[in-house]
C-alpha cells in the first residue's frame, strides 16, 4: 500500500502536474531584479515619454535597493530656450539611487518606493529649427516617492506597473521651470526577479 502512494506522486495529479500553478517565487527566494520601462510624466503644460532601466537588489526580505537611468526618448518637450530665439526640443536625462519596501507578497506583489537622484538638461533642434545644441546643459535633482505593482507572467518574469509623482528643482531655463518638468507619472515594464 504504501509503495502506491509513494509511486502516485509520479503520476497524473501527483505533486505538480501540468495543469496545476506551483506556488508564486515570493521575495523572500529573491536576490535581485532588473527591471526595463516606459513612464509618462503629466502636467499642465507637456506629456513627457520616458525610458529606462532599473537594478536592484535585496538588502532584507522585503527592501530592495537600487540604481536606475531614465531618458527623454522624444521631442515632446518644445520650449525656447532664449527669447526671441527658435523652438529647441529639450533633451533630459538622469540618475537615481531607488529603495523599495514590499508590502505584499501574494500573487501581486506590491511595493511602495523612493527615487532620488540628478539629472542633465540640453537641447537640440527641434522640427527641422537651425538652432545649435547647448553643450553645456543644466544639471537638475529629482525626487519621486512611487508604488508599483508586480503580476507574475512566467516564474521569474514579471509585468511591473508603478505610479508616482515627480518633483524636479533646479530648472534655469527661459521658457521652462520645474513644473514643466515635474508631474504625476505612471508605468508600465518587465521585471526580472532572480
Amino acid at each position: 500500500m504504501c509503495g502506491y502512494i509513494a509511486n502516485s506522486q509520479g503520476l497524473p495529479g501527483g505533486q505538480y502536474d501540468n495543469y496545476e500553478r506551483k506556488p508564486l517565487n515570493n521575495t523572500s527566494e529573491m536576490r535581485a531584479m532588473i527591471s526595463a520601462n516606459y513612464k509618462i510624466i503629466s502636467n499642465d503644460r507637456f506629456t513627457i515619454n520616458d525610458l529606462g532601466i532599473k537594478a536592484s537588489a535585496f538588502a532584507s526580505e522585503n527592501l530592495t535597493i537600487g540604481v536606475e537611468y531614465f531618458y527623454l526618448f522624444d521631442q515632446s518637450v518644445a520650449f525656447t530656450p532664449v527669447e526671441g530665439e527658435p523652438t529647441a526640443a529639450l533633451r533630459f536625462d538622469y540618475y537615481a539611487l531607488n529603495t523599495s519596501y514590499f508590502i505584499s507578497r501574494s500573487f501581486l506583489l506590491t511595493s511602495l518606493g523612493l527615487n532620488i537622484g540628478f539629472g542633465q538638461m540640453s537641447f537640440t533642434a527641434s522640427q527641422g529649427s537651425p538652432i545649435l545644441d547647448d553643450l553645456t546643459g543644466d544639471w537638475v535633482t529629482i525626487i519621486e516617492p512611487v508604488a508599483n505593482i508586480y503580476i507574475q507572467m512566467y516564474k521569474y518574469i514579471f509585468l511591473n506597473v508603478s505610479a508616482g509623482y515627480r518633483i524636479v528643482n533646479g530648472v534655469e531655463y527661459n521658457d521652462l521651470d520645474n513644473s514643466d518638468l515635474s508631474g504625476f507619472s505612471s508605468g508600465i515594464g518587465l521585471t526580472y526577479m532572480f
